[in-house]
């Protein structure tokens, strides 16, 4: 949609050959970037998912057990979870099955701050909206 308007079947496969190509290169790149990584492979790769895991389960905790929490506070709660986990990777030097354990901790607490900081008359949730 947002470069098929007006374009041709031929066009559109070329341009999908040349998104297809783009991404094979950076993937490639990424993981020649790891080679030289110590651990096993699965460890890596459960560190480097664990960036995001945290934040996302966080904000699922947010959305489950507080009920006026809102778009607002599961962006910043995330946000600041991902912030956090880079800072904790690179100067404390955690271990990564801690990384999940500290991204939700992050997640929870920032956005319960963000639900007292900001007036519940702003924020309005997918079900309550009709």
């Amino acid at each position: 949609p947002l470069f098929g308007k007006g374009k041709s079947q031929e066009q559109l496969l070329r341009l999908g050959r040349v998104v297809t190509l783009c991404w094979a290169v950076l993937l490639t790149a990424v993981a020649i970037s790891f080679i030289n990584l110590k651990g096993t492979v699965i460890e890596t790769a459960l560190s480097i998912a664990s960036y995001t895991y945290g934040g996302l389960l966080g904000v699922f905790v947010l959305g489950l057990f507080y009920k006026r929490a809102g778009q607002r506070d599961a962006l910043v709660a995330f946000f600041s979870a991902l912030i956090t986990m880079l800072f904790l990777i690179h100067y404390v030097k955690l271990a990564w099955p801690l990384y999940t354990l500290a991204g939700s901790l992050t997640a929870v607490i920032v956005g319960m701050m963000s639900i007292a900081i900001f007036p519940s008359g702003e924020r309005k949730r997918p079900d309550e909206v009709r």
